[in-house]
Order: structure tokens, then sequence, then C-alpha cells
């Protein structure tokens, strides 16, 4: 799981180069496909890149320059909706065929990057898709040019690419299809059984039933020695040795064998059967003798015809287990080749004799790590099924047991180490191989250490990494090359020890490391030695600290065994030897003996006992421990070393006097316990986070909460504060880490740029540098620069990268919607959400608003105008004197349209908003953009329209878009009951009229056609032209 490519030499076992991709950096590539001057990269997003790419200039570029190159990609391939699974390119054709996980198959022209076919008919991910060019025996010169392709719905469909039509479904439903290869016209078909099916492909123009028309025809089985599922077949070495991987991690190698040693096999059969016939027929040798020459014609033409099972063709060479789960099995093609005498490489040449041949093949494995085999043998240019004929002549003897004997011993050909031999000739180590737990900067920059349950790494770390700033963080992805394994200075392997934590010692000197076991190790980190090991503990030591006190060092180890616990390291002593678990002292295994008292806890000092002891004292020595209420998960102290802080699995966080023991502050408040604190460089503040997903801030003096912080969507496993500042961060199992401000107590930005948990975090002294260490074993360092950020632009980014991820996923699930005009319906069209349709959108409200404003004091008006119309008619029945005079009576004041109406009426302003979305494919993009409220109100306008027959096709176009985006909204809506049923009434109406003017034009055409036709006929008669 990653974003980078890593191309390595498989002859040095060093890698050449890393290449990544300049977008889709948050993508994990699920396959890759690779030529000589072409890269295709599969991405879990659907989207296809193609990298013009050069193996010589990377061979080359290894000499020069060991940094990740950025590459600019030639093409972006995406029309696939889920990850790709399968990438195959025809160079012949310029053609590249794609599969994704939702069943979709894309045949694309990348000369003009377009689609030229579509195939559908899996239900499921497809496993495997190929190209076969298929050249029929029986119709020389005719080429079939085939796709087949496997999904996990139990199919293998062969495909016609010319005609774009399936031509066979091979299905088994009982067995399951998990993986094919195809190869000389033969179909290698891999299953759940212990059994391979074998199809071979023949097709004849001639033949027309259904049941011959087939081009696939079962041929026979082949047997294999294990009955899990087949994940993976293929062949190597020039097609002269078939692979079969399967899920219980065991690889078979099978031998396609010659011609002549089929034949071989066929006669041996043959015979077989003829002496069994002879025995049960109990006949006289004389009259029953099998003829020899007559069962080689036989078996010649058996060969001819292809009657036979093909698992005859394969012969099982070995048997391979690999202890890790494998992913993956390729073959180095380069490296096939034969030995002659003098044990050096030729040019492949099967035929001589004795001549071994020489092939390379790698695994792929789930622990991070690529090993790469080396196989020598003869099996290859030697016969295995050499006949003999002395041995055949036992057939005229009475007693066939020996005849039968050799037959089994023909048939069952013995490999020994002279014919074959395997080797293991080195391991592409990319890193480490289960989940780093810790990671930690040393104190000079200049190294850092990663820990993990396989080993400890050491590596080195030069501050020249080129930074591409994105706000105060600059993560440029080309600083992933500091982690990879040629700059890796030392690594240690701990037998039968999982390391946890560890950290530098005495100016980088020594590394201490702590285990899953309970033993504390000194390592010396220049030649990553053990100087010494103590049992420290009897859990697991989560976390230790290293403390100076004036001249001496010592150690504070926390673990789950409810014990913190202090050594004295002894570094001025003359160089010790590597110190075993054996020989730890006995102080070390000792427990202090402790009394907690109302929450203030004393500790006295350990009796130092060595009488009767005859064991060395080691380089760590054991002074002090303290026990503690529940198990430590963490462990610190305060930077004027006057306070110790340690949390528990209460959900507490206790910071005691480093001195005494006794308590000084229990801050409560999490609701799960805490996986990680850290106390800034001033000592005021204390940040902790915890598995509830909060980040509590504190205060050093009295332990009040400043603030509590929904931080993460999971577990909250490390804070880390940057060197004399209140800035921090935070990472957490939801795959991301957040960079905080404690002062002002927010969020500052975010980066999500992991494929797994991640679990440890460490920034240096200087505050620049930020190491990350996550469950895809992978370590990520990211540069600091000084750049100024703006929160409130952040805080934008994350609403848009937000909306894009809602519509993304609208988009990606099933939209099938009514038209109640057309029962032919489609999808919704995907909508685009650009900044130009926003404003068109945003100013087509803003109309909206204006006109609604202007209608509604039109409305108020006219209310007012007829209450003073009553009114004065009321007046003048009551006084019939005329020449009263109304005081109290004001004539409403007619409004006065907006200028920005441009004296149009609202209808018509509205209407010049709707015809100016240019070009017209935007407008359904721009009517997405409109909230729920003012469709409801463009429902107004549009029925005006269609009903006074305005811009009809226009108005039609919008409402049956709104309709189909707001179906369910509208069907629950009853105030809009009465405009769509008028809609709908003029609409049909409008439409039947444009539509009836359209007949008509149509056909008064066709009657100025004949006449003209008829003019030009009379005036050719009257010319005389024929």
């Amino acid at each position: 799981m990653n974003d980078y490519i890593i191309v390595f030499n498989v002859k040095t076992g060093k890698p050449i180069q890393y290449v990544k991709s300049e977008i889709l950096s948050k993508a994990e590539i699920t396959f890759v496909e690779i030529t000589e001057k072409w890269l295709f990269v599969g991405y879990s997003t659907g989207a296809i890149l193609q990298f013009k790419i050069e193996l010589e200039d990377l061979v080359k570029s290894h000499f020069s320059n060991n940094d990740l190159t950025i590459l600019t990609y030639e093409s972006k391939f995406s029309l696939h909706k889920t990850e790709v699974t399968f990438l195959e390119f025809n160079s012949s054709e310029n053609q590249l065929l794609s599969a994704s996980k939702d069943g979709q198959v894309f045949l694309w022209d990348i000369i003009s990057e377009t689609v030229l076919f579509k195939f559908a008919g899996h239900k499921d991910s497809i496993i495997k898709a190929c190209f076969y060019d298929f050249l029929p025996q029986d119709e020389p010169g005719t080429v079939l040019k085939l796709i087949l392709t496997c999904s996990k719905d139990n199919t293998l469909k062969i495909w016609n690419r010319s005609t774009q039509e399936c031509i066979q479904t091979i299905s088994n439903l009982v067995n399951k299809i998990n993986y094919f290869a195809v190869y000389d016209d033969t179909i290698v078909l891999g299953t759940y059984d212990t059994k391979i099916s074998l199809y071979k492909l023949s097709y004849s123009s001639k033949k027309k039933t259904e049941k011959t028309n087939q081009i696939a025809h079962l041929k026979g089985t082949l047997n294999r020695k294990t009955g899990a599922k087949v994940t993976y077949i293929g062949m190597a070495a020039n097609k002269r040795i078939l692979v079969v991987f399967a899920k219980d991690r065991t690889v078979e190698f099978f031998k396609v064998l010659t011609s002549k040693e089929i034949e071989n096999r066929i006669f041996l059969g043959e015979v077989k059967k003829e002496v069994s016939k002879t025995e049960l027929k109990q006949e006289n040798t004389s009259n029953a003798t099998p003829d020899n020459e007559a069962l080689k014609e036989k078996s010649k033409k058996i060969l001819d015809l292809e009657d036979y099972n093909f698992g005859l063709k394969y012969f099982s060479l070995f048997n391979f287990y690999e202890e890790n789960e494998i992913l993956n099995v390729f073959f180095i093609d380069d490296s096939y080749a034969f030995l002659n005498s003098n044990n050096k490489l030729s040019k492949s040449n099967s035929n001589k004799k004795n001549s071994q041949a020489k092939l390379r093949f790698c695994f792929s494995t789930n622990n991070n790590v690529i090993d790469v085999y080396e196989m020598v043998t003869n099996c290859l240019s030697e016969n295995l099924f050499k006949l003999n004929k002395k041995s055949l002549e036992l057939s005229n003897v009475i007693d066939r047991k020996p005849l039968i004997k050799y037959i089994s011993s023909v048939n069952n050909p013995s490999i020994t180490e002279e014919n074959l031999e395997v080797n293991h000739l080195f391991s592409l180590d990319i890193g480490h191989r289960d989940i780093i737990r810790w990671v930690k900067f040393s104190s000079s920059n200049t190294k850092f250490l990663t820990a993990s349950a396989d080993c400890i790494r050491i590596w080195n770390y030069t501050n020249k990494l080129e930074k591409v700033s994105q706000g105060m963080i600059s993560f440029s992805d080309s600083k992933i090359k500091k982690v990879y394994p040629q700059n890796s200075i030392k690594k240690l392997v701990i037998p039968n020890e999982s390391p946890l934590t560890a950290i530098f010692v005495k100016s980088d000197e020594f590394v201490a490391i702590g285990t899953k076991q309970g033993n504390i190790h000194l390592v010396d980190s220049d030649s990553c030695t053990i100087l010494s090991s103590v049992h420290a503990h009897e859990g697991e030591v989560w976390n230790i600290l290293s403390i100076k006190v004036e001249k001496e060092f010592y150690l504070v180890s926390c673990s789950s065994d409810k014990l913190i616990k202090y050594f004295s390291l002894r570094l001025e002593e003359e160089q010790y030897g590597i110190n075993s678990l054996s020989k730890t002292n006995k102080k070390g295994q000792i427990s202090s003996t402790k009394k907690e008292t109302k929450g203030e806890m004393e500790v006295e000092d350990l009796e130092q006992e060595n009488e009767g002891s005859e064991e060395e004292e080691g380089m760590i020595v054991f002074a002090n421990s303290l026990t503690i209420a529940d198990q430590a998960t963490h462990i610190q102290v305060s930077p004027n070393k006057k306070y110790m802080v340690y949390s528990l699995l209460d959900n507490s966080v206790r910071v005691v006097y480093s001195d005494s023991g006794k308590q000084f502050l229990n801050l409560y408040g999490h609701k799960l316990p805490v996986l990680s604190f850290d106390i800034s460089s001033d000592g005021e503040l204390l940040i902790s986070g915890s598995s509830d997903k909060n980040i509590k801030i504190w205060g050093m003096d009295f332990g009040d909460c400043h603030k509590s912080l929904f931080a993460h969507h999971d577990a909250v496993t490390t804070v880390k504060f940057v060197n004399k500042t209140h800035y921090f961060f935070s990472a957490s199992k939801d795959r991301s880490i957040k960079y905080w401000d404690a002062d002002a107590q927010c969020l500052i930005t975010e980066i999500q740029d992991f494929f797994g948990e991640i679990w440890s975090l460490d920034i240096n002294l200087q505050g620049t540098t930020l190491i990350v260490g996550s469950s895809d074993r992978s370590v990520k360092i990211y540069e600091l620069t000084k750049e100024q950020i703006a929160i409130e632009t952040e805080n934008e980014k994350k609403v848009e990268e937000q909306m894009e991820e809602d519509l993304a996923h609208d988009l990606s699930a099933p939209n099938t919607v009514v038209n109640p005009f057309n029962k032919n319906i489609s999808n919704l069209v995907p909508i685009k959400k650009n900044l130009e349709n926003l404003t068109l959108g945003e100013d087509l409200c803003e109309s909206i608003d204006l006109s609604e404003k202007f209608k509604e004091e039109i409305y108020q008006y006219e209310i007012a105008q007829v209450e003073y119309i009553k009114s004065k008619n009321l007046l003048k029945t009551k006084n019939k004197d005329s020449s009263v005079k109304f005081f109290n009576l004001d004539e409403p004041e007619k409004p006065t349209a907006p200028i920005l109406l441009l004296g149009k009426n609202i209808f018509e302003y509205i209407l010049s908003k709707l015809k100016a979305i240019t070009p017209l494919s935007e407008l359904e993009n721009t009517l997405n953009n409109l909230p729920y409220s003012y469709v409801q109100r463009l429902l107004f306008y549009l029925e005006y329209f269609l009903r006074n027959r305005i811009e009809v096709e226009l108005s039609s176009r919008c409402f049956l878009f709104l309709l189909r985006l707001y179906e369910t909204q509208f069907s629950n809506d009853k105030t809009l009951l009465r405009v769509l049923e008028a809609i709908n009434l003029n609409m049909i109406e409008a439409l039947e009229e444009i539509k009836d003017i359209a007949n008509y034009n149509y056909y008064s055409m066709e009657v100025l056609e004949r006449i003209q036709k008829a003019r030009v006929e009379e005036n050719n008669e009257l010319l005389g032209y024929n």
C-alpha cells in the first residue's frame, strides 16, 4: 500500500529509482504495467496514468541521483469508478486493456486517448484480463483477435475484439474459477479444486452448430499436490515452465514437456492398457504379445490428433513453500539462459545435451520483502521419459510385474539435487516487515530510529531536501527517499523479541530498546551490537526515558506490570561484550517495596543484595522502582526535571515529583486510556491524546483543563509539541496528522497522506523536520517552512474538498430517475462543479431574490390599492357630499422597478438570466448548484413561460432536469402540486404544438422539394435534355 513505485536492479538487489506522480499523491497504487517505453499505473480511485519512461536512462540515473523522481504523466484515463485491478498493454497496436473492481473492462487507444470498446458482462471484480491473437490451424491466414477476462463471479469470458461480442463463457459454480493463463492456444484454468482445467482453442467457420461453435474445448485436467485456492498461474523460461501459486503459500513448478516426451507418455499408457487387457483375458503370452511398433504409431496419431488428456503435457518438478503470505510471483526474463560445460552462460539452446537452464524468480510477500531465488536445472534439456527397448521387451515374458514396475518408474521420474537446485540469492529489503510502532530523532538531528516487531533500524538523515511548500508544512514526497533501504545505516534483529520503543542515549552513542518480552537492551549505535541486556519487567515495556543527572545517565521504563523502574547506565566502563539475557543481574528482577496511601506514593530504596551472587554486572544496573496503580502506557519527565508524568489504563495522567515519587497532580477527564502525552518546552502546558478520539490541553501549574478538542475520528496514538512553541502535532488511527495551536486552541492544518494507521511521530529539536511511522510500513518525512498560513483559507479548502467528496460519492452511487414523459429514461449525466458554475448559480439566485422582492412589493401594492378603493367607495356612500375631502386616506404609492431589472419585467429578467448561461450544456451544472428553496421559486417562472409559449424548449429542459433531480422532494411537497400540474399540462400542449409545427414544416419542405423536382424535369424536357 503506497503511492510511489520503486524500480529495482534484480542483479544487484538495489533500487534504481523511486517514481511518483505529480498528481494523485493521496491515491493508492493498485496495479503497474511497465514496458520498455511506457509505464501505466492504476490507482484506487479508478484513474490510470501513462508515463513515458526509459529503463536505460533509469539505470544510468542510479549512478548520479538517488532521489525520488516526480514524473509528469503523458495521458490520463479516468472512466473507471472503482480501483483498477488489472492492466495489460499491446505494444503492436498501441492499445491498453484495463479492468476494475466493479467488473468493467475498457479497451483504450493510447494515441487518441479514447475508449475503443467497453466489455460489460461480469458481475464482480475482474481478476485478470489479457490480449491473445489466435491463429486457427484449420483456417490458415485467419487471425482472431481475442480478449480473455476472468472475474470473481466464477466465469471466464472470451471476447472478439473485432466484433466486440462475447464468443464463449466458461463457468464453474462448484469449484470457482480464480485465475487463468493462456499460451500456445491452451487455456490453463485454476480453481479451488486440486485439478487444473485445460482448454484447447480451436475454430472453424464451417462448423455452425451451437456445440461445435465454441472456441474453447475442455481437453483434460492437471493434478496438483494441494487443493488450496489458485491465486496465480504463469509461464516462465520461454514457456517451458508452468507455475501455479496457491493460497496456502505453496508454489508448484511444472515442466512443459516436449512432443517427444508426450508421445512417450502416451505410448507407455497404451502399453499399460494392453498389458492389463491380457491379464483380464488370461490369454497366452504368444497370442497376447503387445505390438510395440503398432502402439508407437497409435501414440503418434493420438498426439497429432490431440486426442489425449492435456495433463500429460506437464510434469511437476518441485513444490516451493514460503513462510510468509505470497502476494505475487514474477520472473526475470533476462535471467533465463543455459550454462555450457564451462559453467558459463550461453544462448538459450535446449537441444544441447547436459545443458543446465538458469532461471531467476521472485516472490513478493506481505512482510514488505521481495525474495529472489535462482533455479538451476537440466530437466528442461533432458528427456524425462526415456524409453529402454530392453525393458519394453519384458512384455513378451509371462511375468508382467517387471514391465509394470518399469512403466511406473518412467512415468514418475525422480528429480534429485543433481537435476534441479534452487538457491536463495538475496532479498530486496524495502523497509520494515511489520507495523512501525516507534520513531525517534537523535539529538544531533543526523539520525533517527524506527522500531517494529521485526527489527530496529537506524537511518541516516541529511537536511538537504527539496521543499514544496503547502502552508506551514512542506511535505514534498521526494523526502520519502531518506527512509529507503540504501540510506539505512544499521539494522538490528533481536531473536524471539519484538521491540516496542527505543531512544538514543549519551549524544547518540548508544540506543536503549524496550521489547514486548519485558527486556531492555543497550545497543552501540555505530556497530549496532547489543552491549548489555536486562530483564526489566514482567510485561511489555511501553516507553523508555533517558535522564542525565550530573554526569550519570539513567533509564526510566514503564510497563504493563504496574511498575516504573530506574536503571543506572555504566557507560564509562571498558568496552563490554554482548551480554545474553542469562547474565542479567538479579537487581533487575527484584521489585522494590512501596506503600501507597491517600494518593501519595512512598518509594523505598531497593536493598542491594550481592551475597552469593557470582554473576557479572552489565552496563544496565537496577537502581530503584515505583509501583503504580495500574498499567502504564506512557512516561515523560518535565523539561526542568522536577516532575515525572505517566499515563495509566484508568484513563488518568499522574504527575509526581521526580525525587520523591509523591503525587502532585491527578489529571482526570478522558473516557478511555491515554495513549500519549507531551509537555511543552517551557513546562506550562501538557497535552494528552486518548482512545476516546479527544485531545485535552492541561495547565501544569494547577492541573486545570484549558480545552478539550474532538481531534480525530479514531484513537489518538501520538501527540508531540514543537520545541520552544505551543504548536503541536497529533496522529491517529484514522490515518491523518493534524497541526494545532495550543494557545488559540484551534486546528491549523491537516495531512492526509497515509494508507494505514499512524502509530508514532517525532519532531527534531530544531522544530523543522517531522517523521511519521504507520502501519503501512512506511516512514515519511515532512519539512516545516516559515511561510504563513491563513486558517480561514484552510477551512475554506476543507469545505471545498468535502463538497467534492460528497459530489463524487453521489455520482458513484446508482441514481436512476423517473421521467413521467418518457418511459425510456437514463441515469443523470455527471455534474461538474467549478467556479464558473458556482458564479452563474449565485447570479441566478440573486436574480430570483430581486424578482421575488419586487413581486412581493407589487403584490402588497395591489392589496393596498384594493383596500384603498373599498374604503373610498364606503365613505362616498356614507357622505353624499362630494365636497368632503378624505384627509385620512392616502393613495398607496406604486413601487418603482429596481434599476437592476434594466427596464424589464421580472419574467423577462429571469428569462434573460437563463439564456445567459452559455454554452447551453452548462445549464444543468448551474441548476444543480441552486438550493431547493430557489428551485421552488423558479418553478413559478417556468410555468409562466410555458403557459405563454415563451422559450418552450429552454423552459422544458430546465423543468425536466429539476424534476429528475428533485423527484422525491416534489412528490412530498403538496404546496407545489398546482404548479406542477399546470407545468405538466402547459408543457405537453406546448411541445405538441412545436411537434405539429415541425411536422408541418417537414412535410412542407417535402412538397416544395417535389414541386422543384417537377419544374426541373419540365425545363429539361423543354431544353431537350434526357
